[in-house]
């Protein structure tokens, strides 16, 4: 066990030795493997945003309930209960026949009690509700069918389905470039770590001469592909802190002399610490990957 510790103690400082070596090539491999994943973790910081944003608007939607002719008043008193007792309803609005009638000859401007002899328009509920969930939703207006005192529910849901399938495809988008970069990501710390391998090919060949192990040998190329991973990964969380401060710096000096209050909020420490594992277990994969091909090759040529 103690063996074992040791092996790997040696091997993590070959393997900052190496990086320190190559300054300005381990500089260079940080801001490369950086910038490429900070481009879906700035895509996903702007789609949390707009998902706060929306969280946070005055619902525009309503569910319009339309009753039928005749009901008891107990019957209503029940309905309007259960209204109030609803999470997702914002706002409630009852309106009586009467009144609606009377709104509507306004605004088209005729005399509708010439015209028709009763007021055709039923009472009715306005809801506002405040949330995006479709299933929340569907659940709500199957519920308000099942009383006897509702003649018909109209949703007005496009807007809500508009924006639900915006956002899902948004993260159907990020998920497809972070799954694209990540493999980038792969390739270009597989080829430098190939490329670091054959660079100590004659170290390679002279330590298998002596009895090392590949897994000896492998060892510090796994820790320098870590070390890749954490660099990248620190460079890409200060792009995307350094761009949330510019953004908000201005946003405020825009909000001093218009007035609007516009402002990006950070993402959750749970997407860094995501961030910071894929790219960790990218970088110890790729570079365990190519440092086993070119043992095989240096095999071979022995």
């Amino acid at each position: 066990m103690i063996t074992y510790l040791l092996n790997h103690i040696e091997a993590f400082k070959v393997a900052l030795r190496r990086l320190f070596y190559a300054k300005a090539g381990s500089l260079v491999m940080f801001l490369i493997i950086g910038i490429t994943t900070c481009l879906p973790m700035s895509a996903l910081l702007f789609l949390e945003n707009i998902k706060q944003a929306s969280s946070q608007i005055e619902y525009s939607a309503e569910i319009s309930i339309f009753l039928i002719n005749e009901y008891k008043d107990d019957d209503l008193k029940t309905f309007t209960s259960f209204l109030k007792e609803q999470p997702i309803v914002s706002k409630m609005t009852f309106e009586k026949k009467e009144d609606a009638w009377v709104k509507l000859q306004k605004k088209i401007m005729i005399d509708g009690d010439s015209l028709i002899e009763r007021n055709p328009l039923p009472d009715s509920f306005y809801l506002s509700l405040a949330t995006l969930d479709e299933n929340e939703i569907d659940y709500l207006v199957k519920e308000l069918k099942e009383f006897a005192i509702i003649d018909d529910v109209l949703l007005d849901s496009a807007w809500v389905n508009k924006l639900n399938s915006i956002l899902s495809l948004g993260e159907l988008i990020i998920n497809f470039l972070g799954i694209l970069l990540l493999s980038v990501l792969a390739v270009i710390i597989g080829n430098t770590i190939r490329l670091q391998a054959l660079s100590f090919k004659d170290e390679i060949e002279v330590s298998k001469l002596i009895g090392a192990s590949n897994a000896f040998i492998r060892r510090p190329f796994l820790y320098t592909g870590i070390f890749y991973g954490i660099g990248g990964a620190v460079v890409a969380i200060a792009i995307i802190k350094l761009m949330i401060f510019i953004f908000n710096y201005y946003a405020y000096v825009i909000e001093s002399i218009l007035g609007l209050n516009i402002s990006i909020n950070d993402l959750l420490i749970t997407h860094y610490l995501t961030m910071i594992t894929l790219t960790i277990v990218i970088g110890w994969l790729a570079s365990y990957f190519s440092t086993n091909r070119t043992l095989s090759k240096v095999k071979n040529n022995s």
